[in-house]
């Protein structure tokens, strides 16, 4: 089996055994997909239209695994998709949102390895910028919790507010302290029912 590749575009797939064109691509229009013109792995399954990426379509690396899947316009990543990445024992979401000309622009999300959450704000042209949160993604104590609130310009971070570990441990701290009290105070008010209960006991006895 072979294939016939134009301008980087996979346009059909032959069957030499059979003798015969076993498909191909209609004027540009339909489900297809891309391989590479040296190595012959696929690079893109999806929609085409007049001869380019359009509608929903997926991406893949050498390896055969899925590195962007979402929506495509006139070639390109444009509205909503997602991102994949490797590390070097896992296989993980790393970006969701939206995109225009191939870069992230608009809202999205950024995870980490372990699928936790480290990024929610606004994009342009690949970059945060306009309002977003980054996330606690590290440190189980503190995993889901808001590390800064701020606006980002090309990527940093401008005007907003700052959180620590610091002011987390004291949060957590005077939470504690606040349970701790109450957990006394219910227990002291329990000892003295009981005292009382075992009080009348004794005066019934009598």
């Amino acid at each position: 089996m072979e294939f016939e590749i134009k301008n980087g575009r996979y346009v059909k797939e032959y069957d030499y055994e059979n003798g015969k064109v076993i498909y191909e691509l209609n004027k540009g229009t339909g489900k297809i997909k891309e391989y590479d013109y040296h190595k012959g792995f696929l690079l893109y399954e999806g929609e085409y239209l007049n001869g380019r990426r359009n509608g929903l379509g997926k991406e893949y690396n050498e390896n055969g695994e899925l590195t962007y899947e979402g929506e495509y316009l006139n070639g390109m990543r444009n509205g909503k998709g997602k991102i994949y990445n490797y590390s070097s024992y896992k296989y993980y979401l790393q970006n969701e949102g939206e995109f225009v000309n191939g870069l992230k622009s608009g809202k999205g999300k950024e995870y980490n390895e372990d699928g936790n959450l480290e990024y929610k704000g606004e994009y342009l042209n690949g970059k945060s910028n306009g309002k977003g949160k980054e996330y606690f993604c590290h440190i189980s104590v503190y995993i889901g919790e808001v590390k800064c609130e701020r606006e980002f310009v090309n990527g940093k971070r401008t005007k907003g507010t700052e959180y620590d570990y610091a002011y987390y441990d004291n949060l957590k701290k005077y939470y504690n302290d606040i349970l701790s009290k109450k957990l006394e105070k219910e227990r002291e008010i329990e000892k003295a029912k009981k005292e009382k209960e075992n009080e009348k006991n004794i005066c019934f006895i009598i």
